[in-house]
């Protein structure tokens, strides 16, 4: 009698063995980890810019538009939303809150880019594909600006939904139609990719009962657009839309490589070309990559039609969409193949190499981005001191923050907080900041700063900083200037008592004021009449004095006000 031969027992996997098998997930979470750390640490001090301003001061209501309206030709539903959670929740005093959830949604590009990579090109291949979009510095707007969630909303969302297409079933295609739905609705980034998704069911056998997807999201977006969006479109922009998106090639190969600003990435584009060019000679599946080729054209065509005329397509904010669907688009052309350790190590070099030079113009980003932030939250303390006499119609800053107008911010400020710069620390800005701290402070105080009515004189003549081009006398309360014929501008700078100063001329007088700047300002803060003139700035909690410098042309006498 024979026995059976028993099959051997399956062992279970070592440690080592697991740990080999998950290397690429572990090598991620490290990557990951790393650049987490990294980008919260250099966004540090950043605050609220340009157009975070319009969801803080120009949607404070729950009206239906406010959540509605269209930013940009954007529909920014989901972005309003957030801002509102975290207005209500952390107010304006903390900005981290918000750089958190724009890095989180960077995070999640990453993970899904990694996801895609990996179903086609392996898991080493694909992270160093995520590294690559990971420490993409010259998109630094999109990585440190909290106001880019739009744009980062739509990408992760859209990257979701083409994920969830391929499951092939009811349930992905209900989940594809939901977050094309959420990235139409963070952003315009949507359109490209419900255009892609188009493609990608076209492509397919029997893809007629899948169209209800596209619909899904497409006809509520449609409605919104008949009754809110207004196109950005321009038919003039046309003729400029086929070097406009070749430009925005090679912007976003520049910031792929780390050479945002040399003929490398030009180079690099050119090759790039030639390459998608081979793969389709070659029979590469060129036909899986049709979709996603069409998220990254439509995305630049109806850049260009939008914005060609600013000459910007490297632009920093336009730079992430371009990359990652870039390597969307060569993960799928490079499908099934496999890369030798050689190839692989040599890949990991080079974007280690783009890396390190994706930071720098990071660091740069962010430095630039501070520095901006740091003026307009000192001007913004500029409008606080003087919060009880400033107009509510007072723009503190047309350029940096045009949207700002004083009585909605300090109407905001009342409710929310402030993100304003502590007093304490003006006194050490930059002397440019400190020379916009006036100019606010002065066209803030400017309906009450100047009066035409006798007061009382003091007993304390006002002090003396200097003077130039004639000769200064004292008595017991007031200071009388004479100028004199001269080259040099007569004038003299006196130090404005807490009750202001009485001044008396024969001719109109040139003033200017001094708080925190180093130096008056070369134009007049004011012009005072003939006659009687009282100087009084407002009382407000800071400490520095109020300095003016008078130029007057005639005979000027100026006493201590009581």
């Amino acid at each position: 009698m024979t026995s059976a031969k028993t099959e051997p027992e399956a062992t279970s996997p070592t440690f080592a063995e697991r740990v080999f098998a998950r290397a690429d997930i572990l090598a991620l979470s490290v990557v990951l980890s790393v650049g987490a750390y990294k980008y919260f640490v250099i966004g540090r001090g950043l605050n609220f810019f340009y157009d975070e301003w319009d969801f803080i001061l120009g949607r404070r209501d729950y009206s239906v538009n406010a959540f509605l309206e269209s930013h940009g030709g954007h529909l920014v539903v989901v972005p309003v939303l957030i801002y509102k959670a975290l207005l209500s929740t952390v107010g304006l005093g903390h900005y981290g809150p918000y750089r958190l959830v724009v890095l989180a949604l960077h995070l999640l590009c990453v993970v899904l880019l990694f996801v895609f990579a990996r179903r086609r090109v392996g898991g080493a291949v694909a992270v160093i594909a995520a590294t690559s979009l990971l420490f993409l510095g010259g998109a630094w707007q999109d990585l440190l600006w909290a106001f880019q969630i739009t744009y980062l909303g739509s990408l992760a969302a859209g990257l979701g939904a083409m994920l969830a297409l391929e499951r092939g079933d009811k349930r992905g295609d209900i989940t594809a139609a939901l977050l094309l739905g959420l990235s139409l609705s963070c952003s315009g980034l949507g359109v490209p990719f419900l255009g892609g998704a188009s493609v990608y069911l076209l492509l397919k056998r029997r893809f007629w009962p899948r169209l209800w997807l596209i619909a899904i999201p497409a006809l509520p977006y449609a409605i919104w657009y008949l009754y809110y969006g207004h196109g950005e479109t321009s038919v003039s922009n046309a003729s400029a839309a086929p070097s406009y998106v070749f430009d925005s090639l090679v912007g976003a190969m520049g910031a792929l490589s780390g050479h945002c600003a040399d003929n490398t990435a030009r180079n690099l584009a050119l090759l790039g070309i030639a390459a998608a060019v081979l793969a389709v000679v070659l029979r590469r599946p060129w036909r899986s990559a049709l979709p996603f080729a069409t998220v990254v054209l439509l995305f630049w065509v109806l850049t260009a039609l939008s914005r060609a005329q600013l000459h910007e397509p490297a632009a920093s904010r336009y730079l992430y969409p371009g990359a990652m669907m870039l390597l969307l688009v060569t993960a799928e052309l490079l499908r099934v193949i496999r890369f030798p350790v050689v190839v692989v190590i040599l890949l990991a070099g080079l974007v280690l190499h783009s890396s390190l030079n994706s930071l720098t113009t990071l660091h740069k980003g962010a430095a630039g981005l501070r520095y901006d932030d740091g003026i307009v939250a000192a001007e913004l303390a500029g409008v606080e001191l003087e919060k009880g006499v400033v107009p509510a119609s007072f723009r503190p800053d047309t350029v940096r923050a045009p949207q700002v107008t004083a009585g909605p911010y300090l109407a905001a400020v009342r409710e929310f907080g402030s993100p304003a710069m502590p007093l304490s620390l003006l006194t050490k800005q930059s002397p440019l900041a400190r020379v916009e701290v006036d100019r606010v402070l002065v066209g803030a105080i400017t309906p009450v700063l100047v009066s035409h009515r006798r007061t009382s004189i003091g007993g304390v003549a006002p002090r003396i900083q200097g003077h130039g081009g004639g000769s200064l006398k004292r008595d017991a309360a007031c200071v009388v200037f004479h100028p004199r014929v001269s080259k040099a501008t007569p004038s003299f700078d006196l130090v404005i008592p807490p009750h202001g100063l009485v001044i008396r001329t024969e001719s109109t007088v040139d003033i200017r004021i001094l708080r925190f700047a180093e130096d008056y300002p070369q134009v007049p803060s004011a012009t005072l009449a003939s006659g009687f003139s009282l100087l009084r700035p407002p009382l407000d909690a800071a400490r520095e004095s109020w300095r003016v410098r008078f130029a007057p042309s005639s005979t000027t006498r100026v006493c201590t006000a009581q």
